[in-house]
């Protein structure tokens, strides 16, 4: 395929990622509503807002930290088709990318929780079942996949601690803008 077909493309495909995590987020708000799951078990709620903030905030800010060690314990790493994707397209685009995306994965973390919970299965299995479904979703990162099923197993833990999305989200939202500065400043070194 051209150059420029290719990067017309990719251009394209970053505005469909809003159309995916929509149809995410109406399909779990269609499940939850279709099984009695309500918006306030899988943490749509205000409650406590503060300390959600101040713990997704800073859970986040660990994650950037813990990310910058292993670009620069690993160097040569940071490769790959998707981060080629990410490595393209505006910043704005990416921080709404980002917002949109974590909002649709942090709610599908929290409403498989609370499902599996629901059905008898112990924390410590929901959170694994969970991550390991979460990573497999992010199969085109690679080895990558590894780290975001870490990553889901964090927030799933976060989410049992909170009972909010508010940390999820946040821990979530800022670990992708980390991933972005890094691959960025790394791609400009």
């Amino acid at each position: 395929m051209p150059a420029e077909v290719h990067d017309r493309v990719a251009a394209a495909d970053r505005y469909w990622c809003f159309v995916g995590n929509s149809i995410v987020v109406i399909f779990i708000v269609a499940l939850m509503f279709r099984n009695g799951v309500s918006a306030a078990s899988v943490g749509v709620r205000l409650d406590g807002w503060r300390g959600g903030v101040a713990l997704g905030i800073s859970a986040g800010i660990l994650l950037i930290l813990i990310q910058g060690l292993l670009v620069k314990s690993f160097p040569n790493t940071s490769g790959g088709e998707a981060t080629d994707y990410l490595r393209r397209g505006g910043r704005l685009l990416w921080v709404l990318i980002f917002l949109a995306g974590a909002f649709a994965e942090e709610l599908w973390i929290a409403f498989c929780l609370v499902v599996l919970r629901l059905t008898g299965h112990s924390m410590l299995v929901s959170i694994a079942t969970t991550a390991v479904v979460f990573g497999a979703a992010h199969l085109t990162y690679r080895t990558g996949a590894i780290a975001v099923a870490i990553k889901g197993a964090a927030s799933a833990m976060l989410f049992f601690w909170c009972g909010s999305l508010i940390p999820m989200f946040l821990f979530h939202f800022i670990g992708n803008l980390g991933s972005l500065y890094w691959l960025r400043r790394d791609s400009h070194s």
